[in-house]
């Protein structure tokens, strides 16, 4: 069975996972054309992961992808797999690629998609490429995936025209779209359609929360304080008023001075002896115009 499905040829193989969007024939005819004119073996899986596992393969040239770019949906039709979320249906699916020496493989899908296939090429090291194709848009590191536009252009269509009814019965409506726990149809064809209110799902956190997140945490994670005796208390400052404080230093100057014509022979005491609530003003230098006065 080997020998007959081994070329000698390098092959990749492409395949289209979970929901459907239009734009994925699109993208399996470019991977395609673009595989055969490097000369490469190339091949299309039916049902994506489900239809690797069960060997589902079948080989594409230029005319098997030809007329399907207008065509919604996939031709490749798509499934989806719990089998394959399991370590041993991962390897299983290797096992099928390599019978037919392909060591490329080009997923078309979501998130969802995407996870197994990061898990294929981590556990197989199988190369793997991946088209974002979802009318959710909630792949991150890309500005609009495929059938995200049409999504919302044909939600807008739909929306122009219940707008005639409900005004025919002076009645609002309320109308869902698509998207999972991503709002991006809704904000989009909410804004463009001039909608009153936008309701979107707020997205449930999957995960408790880190440990290290809490205050509790923080507080157990502080090292333990140390035995050393408690620090001296600063003396109690004092509540004598700052003309108090100046009439005894006046005084203890005039004490000082004893019969001397000048003060200045007792020079005040330092600003550091003063208490905090009060300190000897400093002079102040006469300005420019009162010294040429």
């Amino acid at each position: 069975m080997n020998a007959k499905i081994r070329s000698g040829k390098r092959a990749l193989a492409v395949l289209t996972s979970g929901g459907d969007a239009p734009g994925m024939n699109a993208a399996v005819r470019a991977v395609a054309r673009a595989g055969l004119e490097m000369g490469m073996d190339v091949w299309g899986i039916e049902r994506g992961y489900a239809g690797m596992l069960e060997g589902q393969f079948l080989r594409l040239d230029q005319g098997s992808v030809g007329n399907i770019l207008q065509r919604g949906g996939t031709v490749l039709r798509t499934a989806r797999s719990e089998e394959f979320m399991t370590k041993a249906g991962r390897a299983r699916g290797a096992r099928e690629l390599s019978h037919r020496d392909i060591d490329t493989l080009v997923t078309v899908g979501g998130d969802g998609t995407f996870r197994g296939a990061a898990l294929l090429a981590e556990e197989q090291r199988i190369k793997v490429i991946g088209i974002p194709g979802t009318i959710d848009n909630d792949v991150a590191l890309t500005d609009s995936t495929i059938g995200y536009d049409t999504a919302v252009n044909t939600a807008l269509d739909a929306i122009d025209r219940i707008r005639d009814t409900a005004a025919a019965h002076e009645r609002f409506f309320i109308i869902e779209v698509m998207g999972r726990n991503s709002g991006h149809i809704a904000i989009e064809v909410g804004l463009a359609c001039g909608a009153e209110a936008i309701l979107i799902r707020r997205s449930r956190r999957t995960s408790a929360p880190s440990p290290t997140s809490s205050s509790a945490a923080r507080r157990a994670a502080r090292p333990p304080r140390s035995s050393s005796p408690p620090r001296a208390r600063r003396p109690a400052r004092s509540t004598r008023s700052r003309a108090s404080w100046a009439r005894s230093w006046a005084s203890s100057c005039a004490s000082s001075c004893s019969g001397t014509s000048s003060a200045a022979a007792a020079p005040p005491p330092a600003t550091a002896s003063w208490p905090r609530a009060w300190a000897p003003p400093r002079r102040r230098r006469p300005s420019r115009a009162a010294a040429a006065s």
